[in-house]
C-alpha cells in the first residue's frame, strides 16, 4: 500500500503534501485452528478399515485443505492430502493425523503444528460359546444307564458342568 500524507494548514500553518508516498506492506499471517477435526480418541481393532475422523476441523483464516497420516509433520506439498472421510486405518497402533489449511489473500497455507492422534487398540477376545449345552454318555459295561452332563455359562463367563450322576 502507498500512503500519501497531507497536512491541512490553519491560520498559522501552511498546507503540506508530501510528494513521496510511504510504502506499507501487510504480510499474510498463519491461519488458526479453532477446533481439531472430530473423531474418537481410540477404536477397537475390528479387522477392517475404520474412519479415524468424523468431521472437519474448524479454522479461522483459510479453509481445510486435507488431512494426512504421518509420523512427523509433513510439508504443505508433501504426500497426499485427503478429506476427513478418507482418513482410515486398519491395524492396531497410534495414528498421527495432520491438518493442512489452505491460505487466502490474508493467510498463509500451513500444516497445523498440533496433530490429532487416534489409537486403534487390541480387540477384546470374544466370549466362548458353550456348545453343545449337554452331553449324554451312552450306557456301557461300566454304566448300564445313560447319564447326562449339562454345561452352562454363567454371566461372568465361568463355565460349569452338572451331572445327573455324582460319579460322572
Amino acid at each position: 500500500y502507498n500512503i500519501w500524507t497531507k497536512i491541512v494548514g490553519d491560520a498559522n500553518h501552511n498546507t503540506i503534501v508530501w510528494e513521496t508516498p510511504k510504502q506499507v506492506v501487510i504480510n499474510p499471517i498463519d491461519p488458526t485452528l479453532s477446533a481439531q477435526p472430530t473423531g474418537p480418541a481410540s477404536l477397537p481393532y475390528n479387522g477392517s478399515d475404520q474412519a479415524l475422523l468424523t468431521g472437519n476441523a474448524t479454522v479461522f483464516g483459510g479453509t481445510v485443505a486435507g488431512y494426512q497420516i504421518a509420523d512427523t509433520q509433513p510439508g504443505v506439498d508433501d504426500g497426499t492430502w485427503v478429506t476427513y472421510a478418507n482418513v482410515k486405518a486398519k491395524d492396531v497402533g497410534t495414528y498421527t493425523i495432520w491438518t493442512k489449511i489452505a491460505g487466502d489473500a490474508n493467510h498463509n497455507t500451513i500444516v497445523y503444528a498440533t496433530p490429532k492422534t487416534v489409537d486403534i487398540v487390541k480387540a477384546m477376545p470374544s466370549a466362548p460359546v458353550v456348545s453343545p449345552t449337554s452331553l449324554t454318555f451312552p450306557a456301557s459295561e461300566m454304566c448300564t444307564v445313560p447319564k447326562t452332563v449339562t454345561v452352562t455359562r454363567v454371566g461372568d463367563g465361568a463355565i460349569t458342568a452338572v451331572s445327573s450322576d455324582e460319579r460322572i
